[in-house]
């Protein structure tokens, strides 16, 4: 089976071979979004006198509920600040 069919068979083969081998173009849109972060607020200082009605296992419900609010409103900003646009690897918003 010498000519031209042989010769298209061969071509189809390695272009089938060869295409097969490539990676598809990766894309990666970045959305245009950046948040603004609110300021803290100032919360309502509490004196060692008025917690002193407490029980110990209540302080430590308290305290318990304190530290995770603390920390989820960490995280929140460190959400916010991530979506700030980079400016020669620093974050925009810390440039003042």
């Amino acid at each position: 089976m010498k000519g031209p069919n042989c010769r298209t068979v061969v071509a189809t083969i390695l272009i089938a071979i060869g295409s097969g081998c490539s990676q598809p173009e990766t894309i990666v849109i970045q959305p245009d979004l950046t948040l603004l972060l609110p300021p803290r607020p100032v919360l309502p200082r509490i004196q060692e006198t008025e917690l002193r009605c407490l029980t110990q296992p209540t302080y430590d419900r308290l305290y318990e509920r304190q530290r995770l609010v603390r920390e989820y409103s960490e995280t929140c900003e460190a959400i916010v600040r991530s979506t700030a646009p980079k400016v020669n690897g620093a974050d925009a918003k810390s440039k003042k």
